[in-house]
């Protein structure tokens, strides 16, 4: 039920494809990198992130999940066409479920039936029938994962998977520079307070 992208299809997703895809894709990317550049705080480049894909491949879900340091699980940060109440709770261990197991291979996958894969949420069994997802790294270190979804049967194609693989290298570079940001912030208020 899992298909790992090859790594031929990621690089030469669009080869072959009529000039407007191209530039369809280029300028989704450069879009969401726009949003991405504009963001300040995590929480808005995890939402320009999660918005973007969720536009620009037209699906009906998006979700970013960030890997937490202390417990090595994956929680659902960002959202798109999933209820809060469904996310706010879930804890995904690493190799369990889709996206536990799209970070601890560090592989792209396509899941053409997502019930059959056995996601670590009743929600995404229910709700969600096909799935695409990239892992989110940075200099070798897993920072989570980016997946978006069809509540109807869907083939996605490599070109999509490319582009979630491009718009999560830049967001791996956001959400590090994201965080840093709010460490020098919150260090900066600590020391105007002794």
């Amino acid at each position: 039920p899992l298909q790992s992208a090859p790594p031929e299809e990621r690089v030469d997703a669009y080869a072959g494809r009529p000039v407007e895809e191209r530039v369809s894709a280029l300028q989704a990317l450069a879009a969401i990198g726009e949003q991405i550049n504009r963001a300040t705080t995590l929480d808005a480049v995890l939402d320009a992130v999660v918005g973007g894909v969720h536009e620009a491949l037209a699906a009906d879900t998006a979700m970013l999940l960030l890997l937490d340091d202390e417990d090595q699980t994956l929680r659902v940060l960002a959202s798109r066409g999933v209820p809060v109440d469904e996310t706010a709770a879930v804890r995904i261990p690493l190799g369990v479920g889709i996206a536990g197991r799209i970070a601890a291979r560090r592989e792209s996958m396509v899941v053409p039936d997502v019930a059959a894969a056995q996601p670590a949420t009743p929600w995404l069994a229910r709700e969600v029938a096909a799935l695409a997802g990239v892992p989110l790294v940075m200099q070798d270190t897993v920072l989570g994962v980016l997946h978006v979804g069809s509540r109807r049967p869907r083939e996605f194609a490599a070109e999509d998977v490319t582009l979630l693989q491009l718009v999560a290298a830049r967001a791996a570079s956001a959400v590090v520079r994201a965080r840093l940001y709010e460490a020098e912030r919150a260090a900066r208020r600590r020391a105007e307070l002794l």
